[in-house]
């Protein structure tokens, strides 16, 4: 023990901050984390395959449902047989004035790939929300531009926009490499066909078909 140690000088003091930090980083870490957890447990309640490659997971919460801005993304710890237990970060795609949570993932790697093997009745673990990519509060007009799976957050904004009473003008400019690609197809070209705020624009830069643009954005 130091002399900057014995004699209580701001080293010594600077010691015991750190003492403290490690302390709270650690409660944190592997007491109030676990209970944070504890309450954010989801149930699966239903896959809807969007593409040959992307699904959509609803899941039912078994506490509370997290109060979030849409745009917003969580932190995902899936309880299956079938997956690793591993945390990674996904967007939700549903609107925070739907009943379900959801998500809507792309096969893009390891982990992702083994998802067609989770069912309903599997538990996920939600943390969040975080991040400040949302619409939420400002006035429009609104002019989206999104690529593949990064349609996500955008049909968040959207679905909430729909279910409000004053929806603000906006546009989609949406690229993908085929039709076949295309997430949310379907719902998409109803929200068009339904409200006369909305102006949907698809781009394929692979096809080249009647009522789609071809190249890049």
């Amino acid at each position: 023990v130091g002399t900057d140690i014995l004699l209580r000088n701001g080293l010594f003091y600077w010691w015991v901050l750190l003492g403290l930090a490690v302390v709270y980083a650690v409660a944190y870490r592997y007491l109030w984390r676990p209970y944070e957890h504890r309450l954010g447990r989801y149930t699966v309640t239903n896959v809807t395959q969007e593409t040959p490659s992307v699904r959509t997971f609803e899941l039912s919460p078994n506490h509370r449902k997290i109060k979030y801005a849409p745009g917003q993304f969580a932190f995902l710890r899936i309880h299956s047989d079938a997956l690793a237990d591993e945390e990674h970060s996904f967007t939700i795609s549903s609107s925070p004035k739907d009943e379900l949570l959801s998500f809507s993932i792309k096969e893009s790697g390891d982990y992702t790939s083994q998802l067609g093997q989770v069912t309903k009745g599997d538990t996920f673990q939600v943390e969040g929300p975080y991040g400040v990519f949302s619409n939420q509060g400002m006035k429009g007009p609104f002019l989206f531009i999104a690529g593949g799976i990064g349609i996500t957050p955008i049909r968040s904004m959207l679905r909430t926009m729909a279910l409000s009473k004053n929806a603000e003008k906006a546009t989609l400019l949406y690229a993908n490499r085929n039709q076949e690609e295309i997430t949310f197809y379907d719902e998409l070209e109803n929200l068009q066909k339904e409200h006369d705020w909305f102006k949907l624009v698809h781009v394929l830069f692979e096809d080249e078909k009647d009522g789609f643009y071809h190249g890049y954005i």
